[in-house]
């Protein structure tokens, strides 16, 4: 039997596009998850988060958001899971 769990994990990616200040967005972006209570993990390349679905699913839109308000054309990739 499949235990259930209540938080999600994700790897999550900001790119900006055909912009010269990328890392400005990138590091506007990722200090939107200080409004959410979870934990996250900023690596060089990506970053981890990890909590409950409705607070991941909120940080990772306002990153999104908060990124597409300085950039315009931005691109996430982002990896779910719940196990």
């Amino acid at each position: 039997m499949r235990m259930e769990t209540d938080n999600l994990q994700c790897e999550v990616t900001i790119l900006p596009l055909e912009v010269t200040n990328s890392d400005e967005i990138i590091n506007n972006s990722l200090k939107t998850l200080a409004k959410y209570e979870i934990s996250y993990e900023i690596g060089p390349i990506s970053t981890t988060l990890n909590g409950k679905p409705d607070q991941l699913w909120s940080a990772l839109r306002q990153m999104y958001e908060e990124a597409v308000r300085q950039g315009r054309e931005v691109m996430m990739v982002a990896k779910v899971t719940n196990g």
